[in-house]
């Protein structure tokens, strides 16, 4: 996530202004987050490194840039909100950090040199994940996609309780993310895997958050499918959807169990509370 090198030569050089501020805060929020002798300031540094990263927001209306500074404050920021159940805000601050390229390799961050990569619209087409360059795009790319299935299953409720809005809408949408998780789970490089790489937090969690993604979007056709002559075949279909996941999810649990838990992401237990429901 942070560069050490680079960050210590940038405030030897006197870089300052709000997003390496903001940055700092986060920083020291995250490590206060840990400490016993520091936590009670966690929160005091949270709010600052939300009050400069709020600030560029505000001065930067119809800018389309964001630095490197302002996705990684905002990345420490939703980390720190989700290890405090913020969950709401955690999921905001989230999506405030997926605003630019996905990141590079991890051999390229370390080293500082330029290395071409793909942007999340790239990512997310047929094929596209093929082409990401580190576990921690993978990461990116699956929380995009559970945020697109949230929209999507938010949408769904509001029809139940309204009767507004077509069943053919609800289906394509539905067809639209199945196919991009499908894509995804397919495509996704073998080192990026779980079965091939278990000491990488990010590859953890994106092969469970996947899981999850899928247990919730096929979740929805489940509740929603009220005529079992009409969608027994479907909700069938679902229904095993569901239950591999849930499998996959608790498999890589009981592999990892035993490694430090907090470098897992605060996400974790989420995912294996969406198993639980299967």
């Amino acid at each position: 996530m942070i560069n050490k090198t680079r960050f210590l030569a940038a405030r030897r050089l006197g870089l300052n202004g709000p997003s390496i501020f903001a940055l700092q805060y986060a920083m020291w929020s995250i490590a206060a987050s840990v400490s016993p002798k520091y936590g009670r300031l966690c929160e005091v540094f949270l709010q600052r490194a939300r009050k400069y990263t709020e600030q560029i927001e505000l001065d930067g209306i119809g800018e389309p840039q964001i630095t490197i500074y302002d996705a990684q404050s905002w990345c420490l920021i939703a980390n720190v909100e989700a290890r405090g159940m913020h969950i709401t805000r955690a999921w905001t601050s989230t999506g405030n950090c997926i605003c630019t390229d996905l990141p590079t390799s991890e051999a390229s961050f370390d080293c500082g040199y330029e290395e071409a990569t793909v942007s999340l619209a790239e990512a997310i087409a047929e094929g596209g994940a093929s082409n990401i360059l580190s576990s921690f795009s993978g990461v990116i790319l699956a929380t995009t996609l559970m945020a697109r299935e949230y929209n999507h299953i938010q949408q769904a409720a509001k029809f139940e309780h309204s009767r507004r809005g077509s069943d053919e809408e609800f289906w394509k949408k539905h067809r639209e993310l199945d196919n991009s998780l499908s894509n995804t789970l397919m495509h996704l490089p073998e080192r990026f895997k779980v079965a091939h790489e278990l000491r990488d937090p990010n590859v953890v969690f994106l092969g469970i958050a996947l899981q999850a993604a899928t247990i919730c979007l096929h979740r929805t056709v489940i509740n929603r499918s009220t005529n079992p002559q009409v969608y027994s075949s479907i909700v069938s279909q679902s229904m095993t959807r569901c239950t591999a996941a849930a499998h996959a999810i608790t498999n890589t649990i009981r592999l990892v169990s035993r490694q430090n838990m907090f470098r897992m992401s605060p996400w974790t237990g989420f995912c294996l509370y969406v198993a639980g429901f299967v």
